[in-house]
């Protein structure tokens, strides 16, 4: 197994050793499992290796440093349940959970048993490891916490001693001694309790508030780590906390051991002070790490490749002690700065002048120019839209009430087949009558209402749409992401930070997605609404008209008045698809995987990097 759980808690916090550690293990027995030996001690207890007799496999057994519970108390439960979610989450990546319980006070895991060492390990017995291995360290660690994510679940404890190397050349993630159910995507999810171990924890972390953000933090730090051979901040408790908050990082080191530049800025941006400005989860924070690799020419070393770093020779590590950073860099200042930035515009309810700051480039005059000949498009389309979809509406009411008749008459000769009804008459007589189908009665009732939707909807659109012409981009001075809207400031990788999404991409995404106007579902529901606005809107305006008529005009009744009225309520309702229609062409161009540059005004169109391809304006 060989993890090793120095876990971060405060200075003060007493850990009593379990009785397990102080018997002879050769005689020790938790339940079906005899202890071997001590391969792992830390403040979270210790680890055992273990023979499961009725299995007949080697297992870890972990036994918790806690004081002595019982079935009932709600630590035993909180226990149980943590033991539960983690045995659910099966994943080449993740130790397995065999077993938990509870042997006299003391709650143990029976976990899988890893015959390797921990990373935290090799780096003293290596040194610092090459970019190959790295990157198929991080990559497979990416791909085990983004399954914990995938299900609400944080690590919170990720670090080079909880990432082993197993003689099969397989990288686990170990220890879920701190894992938590949590909404993963949450920016603030308060736990209220200060654990993880410093040199790898978030700043939110210190405050007891953990996201899948604070995962994504902890492996940055990790792959710092790996590529240096050294942690990024040392000190105490205290002085890592405010390293973490406060100190930009130091990307000296890796400059130092060849680290590209895209590598370095993945880190940087993995390791952001700000929460706002990390990768959104591990799933998108892996993507980060293989763009900067395979940009640097760098493949993930095989598997036997793995493995024989294993065998190889043991060399003196060549990191230096641990020390504070040095100055920090031009990239990290940019970060720093920007997260600042954002700091002050989330705390304020009104943005001050010195974050709503104009543009980096003045706006296009052309696009300027284009921006007011749309809006006066728009005010000239949208009235002459709407009377004459009132007009249309109107003379289809007209044309089938004075043509009912001649309809009725043509459906029964050449559609329906009427029933001849005999009906006996006063003495003798006889009277012959035709009685029409069900069906044909329906389609009597609802073809006025299908032709009047038909003229005030179809037409009203299809004239809108043609006078309007093509619409343009939100009028912003921010480039946004046209799958979920949200900002892009200052990022070092053309990829959304909250969705995961290329900046331009219009789908489908490696989930088979695409963005919001390109779904039928969304298509449907439109067709659906509109006609559905315009009979509730003429149906409310015409009541609403028909009741002033009876309070106001009741002496000035005539046929003349009874026209104006339903014409006004045929034009409320032409009004009402008409808004509904620029307002779902609106969310339609806000959410179509379309990004537009704040300074020109450019579509940006699956960028391979942040950088606008008509002005050069960097995102």
């Amino acid at each position: 197994m060989g993890q090793d759980d120095i876990t971060a808690r405060q200075p003060d916090a007493q850990v009593a050793s379990p009785p397990v550690a102080s018997q002879d293990a050769s005689a020790k027995r938790i339940g079906p499992i005899c202890l071997i030996r001590l391969i792992g001690k830390g403040g979270m207890g210790e680890v055992w290796l273990g023979k499961h007799e009725l299995l007949g496999i080697e297992v870890a057994l972990k036994v918790l440093s806690t004081g002595g519970i019982d079935s009932a108390d709600p630590a035993f439960i909180d226990f149980i349940q943590g033991a539960k979610v983690a045995a659910s989450l099966i994943h080449p990546g993740l130790n397995k959970v065999h077993h938990a319980d509870i042997c006299d006070g003391i709650p143990h895991l029976v976990l899988e048993y890893l015959d390797g060492p921990n990373l935290g390990e090799l780096i003293v017995r290596h040194g610092r490891l090459d970019l190959p291995v790295v990157r198929a360290v991080v990559e497979a660690v990416c791909a085990a916490v983004a399954h914990l994510h995938q299900h609400d679940r944080v690590h919170r404890d990720i670090k080079p001693s909880n990432i082993v190397l197993t003689s099969d050349g397989r990288i686990v993630v170990t220890d879920f001694g701190l894992a938590c159910a949590t909404p993963a995507l949450s920016l603030r999810q308060k736990i209220g309790v200060v654990a993880g171990t410093p040199a790898y924890m978030a700043p939110e972390t210190f405050d007891g508030v953990a996201s899948a953000r604070s995962d994504v933090y902890a492996i940055g730090m990790t792959a710092y780590f790996l590529l240096t051979g050294q942690n990024a901040f040392g000190g105490a408790f205290d002085e890592l906390r405010n390293h973490h908050k406060s100190t930009p990082l130091d990307v000296e080191p890796l400059r130092g051991a060849g680290v590209p530049d895209g590598v370095t800025d993945a880190i940087v941006r993995a390791t952001s002070k700000d929460v706002l400005f990390r990768p959104k989860t591990a799933r998108h924070v892996l993507e980060v790490f293989r763009r900067a690799f395979d940009e640097a020419g760098i493949q993930a070393a095989p598997r036997d490749a793995m493995v024989a770093l294993l065998a190889g020779p043991i060399s003196p590590r060549v990191d230096a002690p641990l020390r504070d950073p040095a100055a920090p860099s031009q990239t990290a200042e940019t970060v720093s700065h920007l997260a600042a930035l954002k700091r002050e515009f989330r705390d304020s309810i009104q943005p001050s002048k010195s974050v709503a700051a104009a543009p980096a480039r003045p706006v296009n005059p052309v696009f300027a120019t284009q921006r007011k000949a749309e809006k006066r498009r728009i005010r000239i389309a949208y009235w002459i839209a709407t009377v004459a979809g009132a007009c249309a509406s109107g003379g289809m009411v007209l044309l089938i009430d004075r043509n009912g008749a001649r309809l009725e008459q043509w459906l029964s000769t050449h559609v329906a087949h009427a029933k001849v009804v005999m009906t006996p008459g006063p003495g003798n007589s006889v009277t012959f009558s035709r009685q029409l189908p069900i069906w044909e009665h329906l389609v009597l009732a609802l073809m006025p209402l299908g032709s009047l939707v038909l003229a005030g909807v179809v037409f009203t659109i299809l004239l809108y749409k043609t006078l309007r012409g093509k619409p343009l981009p939100a009028d912003s001075e921010n480039t946004r992401c046209g799958w979920c809207q949200h900002e892009l400031r200052g990022i070092t990788e053309p990829i959304c930070s909250e969705c995961g999404h290329r900046i331009g991409d219009r789908g489908p995404d490696e989930e088979g997605l695409v963005p919001l106007n390109r779904r039928p579902s969304r298509r449907f529901m439109i067709i659906v609404l509109l006609p559905v606005a315009f009979l509730l809107t003429t149906a409310l305006a015409r009541f609403a008209m028909k009741a002033v008529e009876l309070l106001l005009f009741r002496r000035l009744s005539s046929l003349l008045l009874e026209n104006i009225l339903g014409f006004a309520s045929l034009f409320f309702g032409a009004a009402a698809v008409v808004l509904l229609y620029e307002a779902s062409l609106r969310l339609t161009m806000t959410h179509s995987g379309r990004a537009w540059c704040r300074g020109c005004k450019a579509e940006l169109r699956d960028l391979a990097k942040p950088v606008c391809p008509a002005c050069g304006l960097e995102i």
